[in-house]
């Protein structure tokens, strides 16, 4: 009878550790499941950051372009307000120089008149 009882207990023994087995398996499973989880985070995380860098790379490209841009166009305007002014200031000697020529034709003609009457 004391070999029964034996067996049994041996039997409660094997079942226990075949439940502990169990139990540290699901332990190790829960443990890679939150490793894996943990590695997706992070990996997202990086994701997110890389993303953000370059769009904020990005933004800082449009920038530098339309200051450029702005810096082009000032100068573009610039150039040509010089431009016209140079013009204006030309028109202007060019027509104090026709008429100081009309005037001194209109003299010359005025002084040859009466030579021409004269004769």
């Amino acid at each position: 009878m004391g070999t029964a009882r034996e067996k049994e207990r041996e039997l409660e023994r094997q079942r226990e550790r075949e439940r502990e087995r169990e139990r540290e398996r699901k332990r190790e499973r829960k443990k890679k499941k939150k490793k894996k989880k943990k590695k997706k985070k992070k990996k997202k995380k990086k994701k997110k950051k890389k993303k953000k860098k370059k769009k904020q790379q990005q933004q800082q490209q449009q920038k530098k372009k339309k200051k450029k841009k702005k810096k082009k166009k000032k100068k573009k305007k610039k150039k040509k307000k010089k431009k016209k002014k140079k013009k204006k200031k030309r028109q202007e000697k060019n027509g104090e120089n026709r008429r100081r020529n009309r005037d001194e034709m209109e003299r010359d003609i005025d002084a040859r008149e009466p030579k021409l009457m004269g004769e």
